[in-house]
């Protein structure tokens, strides 16, 4: 009879335990913090149990009848008579899987001592958590009137952060078919903290305390909730220098410490807007963002980061650099020219754009034996000129590119002849011929008298040298290799030898005319 009325006081109790569930106020209040608690806290019910002792066996197995792995470390077994204690060392245990603590000489998964631990003439053990709550005593000493208790009795929060609290139903109670759904969770200050599904979460600086009942009334467990506000401690850039061209736009990460601080939130400013421009921070609530930077134009400005509060700077020195311009176009006033030989003509240069960052040119002639060019001269606005000399009959290419190599144009040179000059040479070459005639005439009259030839030999080098030299000009103006210098000379030294001959033989026809008269 004691038998059935304790079945159907358990049945009740289920029975309203479910209704509960469905209808009781307390659940409404706590669906009022689902907008601000978003995680879950599925595996908010504990079980862990003893499964067997076994005295002379020096054996005992602990059970996880939870839906989810508990780690055992730091939870531990007592003998009862003998006092002895064994703390668990970091062992997760799995869903209804069962681990054996041995002694003596037991064999099991975990050894708690190589001595004897139970007494076998009367033992019992005792399963407490790593808060020293006792959560189970050995089968067959368990009574029936616990439920169970929070896995914390207190609990730190900063504002904004959240952490799960879990209900570790005792195993040797009757009530060990609670869900849950049959779970009421109340925080006594809701301004301060509230909970949702054992989701705790900080919303304001203060205390609280976050109670647990089951669906029917019965209080289970209380936890002490502090509230703190955690100031940020130092803000910093992934960069202490930026160089931007003008126009472009970079981010930089920020980093703030510690990284759970309260208020995330920091400014941002620069101290040359002209130059560089900054965008409002974004932060992703983890301690980290990001901030955009602009460059404006041509200068060194900073940028400035702080807590709302102004505390805690730091700077990025950002150089702005104007922004390149590439040079589109090469132009020429003509494109082709004509230069007498000797002479020096001026070839304009145009680029576009007439803004184009790097102005500079260079010029090359494809024969120098025809046409010299001098490096340009720009005035940075996009004009310049080049000045290319004529040197010898012939048409050579004068080629002006761009520093970058982009841009290249060329201009055809043809080089005339300069007949002025030539004429200047025949006649040059005619009067010293005729001059030389008539000194070697009278130096050879001379030496007749008196018989001194080193005056000869003195004219003959002279003559020769200035010949040679007139041969090289000659050579050079027709633009003639080594050889045909040669011919030139070796024509001239015939020249000068058959005028030698020729004012002897005048000196001896004079000399017999004089002495036939």
């Amino acid at each position: 009879m004691i038998y059935s009325s304790k079945k159907l006081l358990i049945t009740m109790i289920t029975i309203t335990a479910l209704i509960g569930g469905f209808f009781n106020p307390y659940i409404s209040i706590n669906s009022l913090n689902d907008n601000e608690i978003h995680s879950s806290n599925e595996d908010v019910i504990e079980i862990i149990s003893i499964e067997s002792l076994d005295l002379e066996g020096e054996r005992i197995e602990i059970v996880n009848k939870s839906n989810h792995s508990v780690n055992l470390e730091g939870w531990s077994i007592h003998s009862v008579t003998g006092g002895q204690k064994y703390v668990f060392p970091d062992y997760p245990l799995e869903p209804n899987e069962i681990v054996c603590v041995c002694s003596g000489n037991g064999n099991g998964d975990l050894r708690w001592s190589p001595k004897f631990i139970w007494n076998n003439e009367g033992d019992s053990a005792e399963l407490k958590d790593n808060l020293g709550n006792l959560v189970d005593i050995e089968p067959s000493q368990r009574p029936t009137d616990s439920i169970g208790f929070l896995n914390k009795d207190e609990m730190k929060l900063a504002v904004g952060e959240s952490e799960n609290l879990k209900v570790r139903i005792i195993a040797y109670t009757s009530r060990t078919d609670i869900s849950s759904e049959m779970l009421v969770w109340e925080s006594t200050d809701e301004t301060v903290a509230v909970v949702n599904k054992g989701v705790v979460k900080g919303i304001n600086e203060g205390e609280a305390t976050i109670t647990v009942k089951t669906s029917f009334g019965e209080l289970v467990d209380r936890c002490s909730i502090e509230i703190v506000v955690i100031a940020v401690s130092k803000t910093h850039l992934n960069k202490d220098e930026l160089q931007l061209t003008e126009g472009e736009i970079e981010t930089l990460a920020i980093k703030i410490e510690p990284l759970n601080a309260t208020n995330q939130a920091v400014t941002a400013k620069s101290t040359n807007t002209n130059v560089a421009t900054v965008k409002d921070p974004v932060m992703n609530g983890e301690g980290e963002g990001t901030v955009e930077i602009t460059g404006v134009r041509k200068g060194t400005a900073e940028i400035k980061i702080t807590t709302v509060d102004g505390s805690h700077p730091d700077i990025c020195t950002v150089i702005v650099i104007p922004k390149e311009i590439i040079v589109s176009s090469l132009e020429f006033d003509e494109e082709t020219i004509e230069i007498v030989e000797g002479k020096i003509e001026t070839l304009a240069i145009k680029i576009e754009p007439s803004n184009a960052t790097n102005q500079a040119v260079t010029a090359k002639s494809t024969n120098t034996n025809v046409a010299t060019v001098k490096d340009p001269v720009m005035n940075g606005e996009g004009e310049g000129i080049v000045e290319i000399t004529g040197v010898r009959k012939g048409i050579a290419e004068i080629t002006v590119t761009t520093e970058d190599g982009k841009q290249s144009k060329p201009c055809e040179v043809k080089v005339k002849r300069n007949w002025i000059i030539l004429f200047m040479l025949v006649i040059g070459v005619v009067v010293i011929l005729a001059v030389n005639y008539l000194m070697a005439y009278h130096v050879v009259k001379k030496i007749k008298k008196d018989r001194n030839r080193h005056i000869l030999e003195m004219f003959i080098i002279f003559f020769s040298l200035l010949l040679f030299y007139i041969g090289y000009l000659i050579a050079q103006y027709f633009g003639t290799d080594v050889m045909v210098w040669l011919a030139v000379v070796t024509a001239l030294y015939a020249a000068l030898i058959v005028i030698y001959h020729s004012a002897l033989h005048d000196t001896e026809s004079n000399e017999k005319w004089e002495k036939s008269n």
